[in-house]
């Protein structure tokens, strides 16, 4: 290989052609879901904080 080639790297395909086992896709999802699950819960979390908050300044305000 000379130096003088600067094209795009390549890499070999997978042997199978696909990139993960049925197996890793699963625990793949799996953690997907786990993820999601708790981004949602600390946004109710967040949003529940404020409220709070919120609700404390407005009561001392009246």
């Amino acid at each position: 290989m000379s130096h003088e080639s600067h094209g795009e790297p390549t890499f070999p395909a997978p042997a199978s052609g696909e990139l993960f086992s049925p197996e890793e896709l699963k625990a793949l999802k799996a953690a997907d879901i786990q993820a999601a699950k708790s981004v949602v819960l600390l946004m109710v979390g967040v949003f529940t904080m404020g409220l709070v908050l919120y609700s404390i300044v407005a009561l001392a305000i009246l």
